[in-house]
């Protein structure tokens, strides 16, 4: 798995921005599912912290490989759907690619544009 992770330091496609303890836990997730990945910083989090901003206050990326992405998309899901449970009964969507598919937000099912930042209903964020 050594090699998995080491092609995954510089290279990667961002999963999910976010807090540590939720990049941390979401990484494990993935982990689990046998999807190699990695957190590590993001611009955001480098533009933070050279504007002299706490750390611990900054987002963390998750990275996985593109050729995992869309099994990842689906994990993220659950993984949220498990933690925020209010989510839980939403109407379902099959995927975590969904939005692409024109089907709507992934964790809620509320409509989207497909150039959103984040779902209007829930709050999840979405990665271009």
């Amino acid at each position: 798995m050594e090699g998995l992770a080491g092609a995954l330091q510089e290279e990667g496609v961002l999963l999910r921005e976010c807090g540590a303890r939720w990049a941390g836990a979401l990484a494990d997730a993935l982990t689990e599912a046998g999807i190699p990945c990695r957190v590590g910083p993001t611009p955001a989090f480098e533009q933070g912290r050279a504007q002299g901003q706490p750390v611990t206050s900054l987002p963390l990326g998750v990275f996985v490989r593109e050729q995992d992405l869309t099994a990842a998309r689906r994990v993220d899901v659950e993984h949220l759907r498990a933690e925020v449970p209010e989510l839980r009964d939403a109407q379902a969507v099959g995927s975590g690619d969904a939005l692409e598919a024109g089907e709507g937000c992934p964790a809620c099912g509320a409509a989207v544009a497909s150039d959103a930042p984040e779902c209007p209903e829930c709050g999840l964020g979405f990665v271009a």
